[in-house]
This record gives C-alpha cells, structure tokens and sequence, in this order.
C-alpha cells in the first residue's frame, strides 16, 4: 500500500489504516485506530469500570467492603465473616476444631506427654496387623506391576518362561546387580521396584526366575570375581580381623578372641 499524505493512520500505534485492519465506521467519523488497538482499549476500559455485586447478599462491592476474589468468589466482608462463623461451628460440632485447652500445642504435648505417647502406642497396636496388612498388598502389586513392565505382560522369566511371581525377581543384565544395590538403591526387595518405578523403569534388567538367575551367574562368572560384597578385594578380608603377631602380646583377652592368631 503506497503512503501518502492523507493515508489515516492509527493514533495509538500509527500503523497505516485500510479495509483490513480497521472498521469504515470509525474512519467515517474521523476516529482513526486500529481493530487490535480497539479490542485492547475496549478490554481497559471495562476492567477499569466494572462494577462488582456479592454472590450472596448482592450488595454492591467496593474497595472497602470486597474481600480477596481469590477467598470463594467475590463477597463482601460481612458475609465473609458469617461464613467463616458457621464453618468453625460446624468443625466444633464434628469435632474437627481444637478446644482452648489445644489451641497451645506445644505447651499440650509438655503437659500431657505421657498421655499422648499412651494413646499413641494404643493406635499402634490396635492397627498393627492392618497396617501389615496394607504394606504387604501394596508391595505385592508393586513387584507385580515391576515385573510386567520388563516382562512385557504377564509376570514370566525371560529365558523359561516360568511364571510362578514368588520365583521370579528383577535381574541386572550387565552383572553388577549388587554394586548397584549397594551405592544407588541402598537396599534390595522392594526398594529396587520403587527405585525402577520412579526412574520410569529404566532399561538394563529383565525378569528371571531363581535358577535361570544362578545359572545366569555361572555361565558370566558373576560370581567369584575377587570382589566382596563391599567391592574390596577378597585378600584384605584377612588382614582387616588379624594382627601381626608382634602386636598379639599388648591385646587383651576379648581382643585376642577377637583378633585369632594367624
């Protein structure tokens, strides 16, 4: 569009006006502005003038009497304040708010210690075979889940195919299953399933049954490999338990039962 000396423009961001970007109306009238300058001014100009009513009583909101629009809607501050008296009521009556003698905690506890510690072991008793319960079903369904996720379906061995699940477990296919419950996983059961849940089950493991397991090691020589199960050698296990004999003489009896003579 070629520029001229009476080509409108907008007066907010002076871009040339045409059919396109503008409405004839407001260009008739000499009211030169763009459509996306329109829209914007219009969006200004009804946040800046719009009039608010509480969503219960009606009453026309100010800045004086609107509480946060964030606490249930827009309301005013009475009706706020009847609101929030009905709900502690109510929590009184279920029993869900503490009575003053509650209201310091900490002072609670240091009063009445041994009466929470009694209550507290009472519940622990009462619920422990629910609770052993709950933990054993739960890590049931997360081995179950562990396994078909590396089995692909069903719970099964990789090599056999057997799929009794109390036989089957997570298998290391590199080998180096205890290095890495020892330094990553800290632990073995059900906190390598957990470790492989929250890693989005990484790959590198598969599922094996028990003897597919130990055949597995003796077919790599995962085991006998000169390291312990700490990942020391093997020929410092004697070291670290006996003495040398010039020092057997200062050991006293415990420590000599202790520390045999080599």
């Amino acid at each position: 569009m070629q520029l001229n000396s009476t080509t409108p423009q907008c007066r907010i961001c002076h871009v040339p006006l045409d059919d396109t970007n503008s409405y004839l109306s407001q260009r008739l009238l000499h009211f030169y502005i763009c459509k996306s300058c329109a829209v914007e001014r219009n969006r200004q100009f009804r946040k800046a003038n719009r009039v608010y009513h509480c969503r219960i009583c009606r009453v026309l909101l100010t800045i004086e009497n609107q509480t946060s629009p964030n606490y249930h809607g827009r309301i005013c501050n009475t009706c706020k304040d009847k609101r929030d008296a009905e709900v502690h009521q109510k929590r009184i009556e279920y029993g869900r708010e503490p009575g003053p003698r509650f209201r310091d905690s900490e002072n609670h506890q240091k009063t009445h210690l041994d009466e929470i510690q009694e209550k507290q072991r009472a519940y622990y008793a009462k619920t422990k075979d629910h609770r052993r319960e709950v933990n054993k079903a739960y890590i049931a369904e997360l081995k179950e889940t562990t396994l078909s996720k590396y089995s692909g379906g069903p719970p099964a061995c990789n090599r056999c195919g057997f799929s009794d699940i109390r036989a089957l477990s997570i298998d290391h296919i590199a080998g180096d299953g205890c290095e890495h419950r020892r330094v990553d996983v800290k632990g073995g059961g059900f906190r390598m399933y957990l470790w492989l849940k929250y890693r989005n089950y990484p790959t590198g493991y598969q599922v094996l049954c028990m003897n597919c397991q130990f055949i597995k090691r003796f077919e790599n020589k995962e085991v006998g490999n000169g390291l312990r199960r700490d990942g020391l050698p093997k020929k410092q296990k004697d070291s670290r338990y006996r003495q040398p004999i010039s020092d057997i003489a200062s050991l006293t009896q415990d420590q000599r039962l202790r520390h045999p003579i080599p």
